[in-house]
């Protein structure tokens, strides 16, 4: 996802499952803002596997909100995957990462709104 600029939230909600340790999308933030991850077919409950190409599955969730703050570039590659997909793979003890064979790629969405109104959670 390609944000106009670095104040553009990409508006999702991450949770961590408290229980299995994993990081889900909670929701999509309000419509205006949400854009970016719905073009890019991030859906809710989504497993966040990984944040421009370093995994977070291990972070707590105070690490993972500490990376996305602190990511200072436009460009934000996630690699998640569907609550069934994680179960199959994680339940085969295989390891998901970026360079699987069946990762998807989607084409890269581009932000195209500057209003800083669009900018708010």
């Amino acid at each position: 996802m390609q944000r106009s600029t670095l104040d553009h939230l990409i508006g999702l909600s991450y949770q961590c499952h408290s229980f299995e340790h994993f990081h889900y999308i909670e929701s999509l933030k309000n419509e205006s803002n949400s854009k970016l991850a719905l073009c890019a077919g991030v859906k809710c409950f989504d497993r966040a596997i990984e944040f421009n190409d370093v995994n977070i599955e291990s972070d707590s969730e105070d690490e993972l909100l500490n990376r996305i703050d602190k990511s200072n570039v436009l460009t934000i590659q996630l690699l998640v995957c569907r609550p069934a997909t994680y179960v199959r793979y994680k339940s085969k003890n295989k390891y998901i990462h970026s360079n699987l064979e069946t990762v998807k790629c989607m084409r890269p969405v581009n932000d195209t709104h500057t209003d800083k109104a669009f900018l708010k959670w």
